[in-house]
């Protein structure tokens, strides 16, 4: 083999090494890319998640201050004995009791 060819072999040789290097930077760089891209949408996804479970518990502590005025409503006696007037239609013993319209009555 001459010096000549040999010259050309090794052209050959480093212009194919460094077309391999560029080829392998370049797939190393997409496989990043999308690795990175995918963590952004994982990112992305996790955050719109704890928006969401930020507003259900909003919610909740808007519904457990409900709740426990409620619970203070039905504490207080003055409170409990007009639910039992409009909703059960209970009167107390010195009350007289009064009505319209006819009153049903069992046999």
């Amino acid at each position: 083999m001459s010096l000549r060819s040999q010259g050309k072999v090794r052209s050959w040789l480093s212009r194919g090494v460094g077309l391999m290097l560029i080829v392998l930077s370049l797939a190393s760089f997409v496989l990043m890319a999308h690795a990175i891209l995918l963590r952004y949408h994982e990112v992305v996804d996790l955050n719109e998640q704890i928006a969401e479970i930020n507003d259900q518990l909003a919610h909740e502590k808007q519904r457990q201050s409900e709740l426990t005025q409620q619970i203070e409503l039905l504490s207080e006696p003055a409170y409990i004995e007009l639910l039992a007037r409009e909703q059960l239609g209970l009167i107390r013993a010195d009350d007289i009791p009064y009505g319209w319209g006819t009153v049903e009555r069992e046999p």
